[in-house]
C-alpha cells in the first residue's frame, strides 16, 4: 500500500510540474500578440528571457539598416560580448546560426565562463527570414543549466517573437 501511495504522490508531483510548465509556455506565447507595439514586444521578450528562462546577462538584437548586421535593442547585465551591434559576415558563427535559423545551446557541462561562446543563441525568425537574435551569456546564480522547459520557451521565442516583431515594425512604418 505504501509503495502505491508513493507512486501516486510522484504522479501528482509530475502533473503539477507539467501544469506549471504549460502555464509558463502559455504566458510566454501570449506576450507576443501582434497588436502590441514594437517596444512592448521587445520588453516582453526581455521579461520572458529574464524571468522564465532565468538569464542574467543577455542581449536582444534586431535587424538594422544593413542587411548583414544586427543592432542591440535591449540588454540585461554587463558582459564584454554584449555590444551595440553584431556583424554577420559570411561563414561566421553568428551568420551560420542566422542562416540555419536553429536554436544554439552550448553543450551542458561546458565551462559557462567561456567568453567566446554564448550559452544560447535564439534566432528570431519568420518562415525563412531572420528578424533578430537573443544571445544569452550567463544564467542567474540559482540556475545551473537549461532544462527542458527552457528549450521549449526558447522555441516559442524563436517562432513567435520574430513574427510579432516583424508585424509591429510593419505596422509602425505603415502608420
Amino acid at each position: 500500500m505504501e509503495s502505491e501511495n508513493t507512486r501516486f504522490a510522484k504522479k501528482c508531483t509530475d502533473l503539477e510540474i507539467k501544469s506549471a510548465n504549460f502555464i509558463s509556455l502559455y504566458v510566454a506565447s501570449y506576450q507576443f500578440q501582434p497588436t502590441l507595439g514594437y517596444a512592448d514586444i521587445i520588453q516582453s521578450i526581455h521579461e520572458v528571457v529574464m524571468n522564465f528562462i532565468g538569464a542574467e546577462k543577455f542581449g536582444i538584437y534586431v535587424k538594422g539598416e544593413k542587411p548583414d548586421s544586427l543592432v542591440l535593442a535591449k540588454a540585461e547585465g554587463q558582459h564584454d560580448k554584449i555590444t551595440d551591434s553584431i556583424s554577420l559576415p559570411e561563414n561566421s558563427f553568428f551568420s551560420q546560426i542566422a542562416r540555419d535559423g536553429e536554436l544554439f545551446l552550448q553543450e551542458q557541462g561546458q565551462n559557462s565562463s567561456d567568453k567566446d561562446r554564448p550559452l544560447a543563441i535564439i534566432p528570431l525568425i519568420t518562415s525563412s527570414q531572420l528578424v533578430g537574435m537573443i544571445i544569452i551569456y550567463k544564467l542567474l546564480v540559482q540556475k545551473k543549466q537549461f532544462g527542458a522547459i527552457d528549450t521549449e520557451l526558447m522555441e516559442v521565442l524563436r517562432r513567435h517573437a520574430g513574427a510579432a516583431l516583424l508585424a509591429a515594425r510593419m505596422a509602425a512604418t505603415s502608420a
